[in-house]
């Protein structure tokens, strides 16, 4: 009800956010009922987003199309092998795309799954999909990835550099942390 609320706000950014408290809600409810009925069966508001939850099956290289995903879901999915997320719901403020940002993982919303298949070839570029793109357009998109590691490798090179402006100020790098994997990041990225 609360969430149905918000999704009536309008502020765009606001009215985002009930995802978020669907999420939330969806978690306790879920923890109530297992509580409660001490099964051992997982319940239903568990298994609603099962694409997500499958993902810790894959051990190849994959880009994950579902309904929607949570941040909790998107915290468990192996991020070594996740390349990209194409979802039905969301949005590009919602704490599951912050999150995906902070790993480098391409994100985009308001695509249904419906339009892929298992095993279909996919391409995220900016906010375009590519199915199963041909031979010639594999490798440009092959080449333009090396082009973005070289970019990042440079990059790197300056992380051990002090932020300091032509004049000597100082400035002062800050990240916002959400779970222990951000916080290796961050020392990495060596930030103030």
């Amino acid at each position: 009800e609360y969430a149905e609320d918000m999704e009536g706000i309008e502020d765009e950014y606001l009215r985002q956010r009930a995802d978020d408290f669907n999420w939330i809600f969806l978690m306790l409810i879920s923890a109530a009922q297992d509580l409660t009925e001490n099964t051992g069966h997982t319940s239903d508001v568990n298994a609603q987003n099962t694409q997500a939850r499958q993902t810790e099956k894959n051990s190849a290289p994959f880009i994950l199309a579902a309904q929607n995903i949570s941040p909790v879901e998107l915290a468990e999915t192996d991020k070594n092998l996740l390349t990209g997320i194409i979802l039905e719901n969301g949005s590009t403020t919602s704490h599951a795309a912050i999150v995906a940002r902070s790993y480098g993982i391409p994100m985009l919303s308001n695509i249904s799954p419906a339009e892929f298949n298992e095993g279909d070839i996919l391409i995220i570029d900016g906010a375009e999909v590519i199915i199963n793109p041909d031979e010639q357009t594999v490798k440009e998109f092959e080449k333009k990835r090396e082009r973005a590691v070289e970019e990042q490798r440079k990059l790197n090179a300056l992380i051990d550099k002090k932020a300091v402006t032509i004049d000597g100020k100082h400035i002062e790098l800050f990240a916002n942390i959400g779970s222990d994997a951000e916080v290796s990041a961050v020392i990495e990225q060596n930030a103030d």
